[in-house]
């Protein structure tokens, strides 16, 4: 399989594009192994199925408008889309719903200007590919 880098890729939060000074997104899940250790037993035992939770963290460079910062702000819920290999005809897509948890602003002496935010994903997220 052909390997690729995130060079390509956009990100839409809201339908507004996001990722003109964005230098990262990290989507992680998780899913417990239920504990089902029975009484007597020395070494804990576990069963998968538990629920999966998704979370995203977005960084990017400060812009002058501060469009970026602007749209994320905390409590919103709307559509986030990637498109890890860019948004042209027969590239994947990823979509789910995000609801924005955090957003912060970091000023250094010397240093540009960051913007993170984190999501917490809501439902499964959706493999297609660009129409």
């Amino acid at each position: 399989m052909a390997k690729y880098n995130s060079k390509a890729l956009e990100i839409t939060y809201n339908s507004v594009a996001i990722e003109g000074s964005g230098s990262s997104l990290d989507v992680d899940e998780t899913q417990g192994a239920e504990d089902v250790t029975s009484f007597g037993e020395d070494d804990g035992a576990y069963i998968a199925g538990g629920v999966t939770h998704r979370k995203a963290s977005f960084n990017a460079f400060a812009e002058d408008d501060d469009t970026i910062y602007d749209e994320l702000v905390p409590g919103t819920s709307s559509t986030l889309e990637w498109y890890p290999q860019g948004n042209s005809s027969g590239k994947p897509k990823k979509s789910v719903t995000a609801i924005v948890t955090s957003r912060k602003r970091s000023f250094g002496v010397g240093k540009a200007v960051l913007i993170s935010s984190e999501f917490q994903l809501s439902g499964a997220v959706t493999d297609t590919v660009v129409a």
